[in-house]
């Protein structure tokens, strides 16, 4: 309801979700609700007392991430302990939200290989993004098979990009 609201209704609900950030997860929850008031999100990030919360709230924050500050300090404060897990909705959220900013949260979870699927889901979301760093990660992983057809997505996406890092493995 918050998404599609209007600028003054969605206003006045933020300025009613201030009064309710007493405890750690309270503001979780209401960072949530609101992630264009990054000053919030920014105290999530590095509330200490989230580093215990399970992977089924972690979400809330991760899907709040808006800017490279707040990949850093999720990063350096939180996101060792809580990386992001798949979920339909967790990652291509993530990467909405965040555009190319999310490359290094995508890049620490690929490297912790913590997930089941080894990592397509992540490459899925690598495939996403707009840089040579992210294209750089699928190519170092174009040996497996199930990660073939992510590349070829990115290659679909960003042709003169796939074509110039292709070249020089010719």
């Amino acid at each position: 309801l918050l998404a599609a609201a209007g600028d003054d209704e969605y206003r006045d609900a933020v300025e009613g979700l201030a009064f309710h950030r007493r405890s750690s997860a309270q503001r979780l929850n209401v960072a949530y609700l609101a992630p264009t008031r990054h000053d919030w999100v920014e105290e999530c990030c590095t509330d200490h007392a989230l580093r215990g919360r399970s992977r089924h709230h972690a979400w809330k924050l991760q899907c709040s991430l808006g800017t490279s500050r707040h990949v850093n300090l999720y990063l350096r404060h939180i996101g060792h302990q809580q990386l992001p897990y798949y979920d339909d909705f967790v990652f291509p959220t993530i990467v909405d939200g965040l555009g190319a900013d999310a490359f290094p949260l995508l890049k620490a979870c690929l490297e912790r290989r913590h997930h089941v699927d080894g990592g397509k889901h992540l490459c899925r979301g690598l495939a996403l993004l707009p840089t040579d760093e992210a294209f750089g990660v699928l190519l170092e992983r174009v040996g497996d098979r199930s990660i073939q057809p992510v590349v070829a997505e990115a290659l679909d996406r960003f042709p003169a990009r796939g074509l110039r890092m292709l070249a020089p493995l010719a």
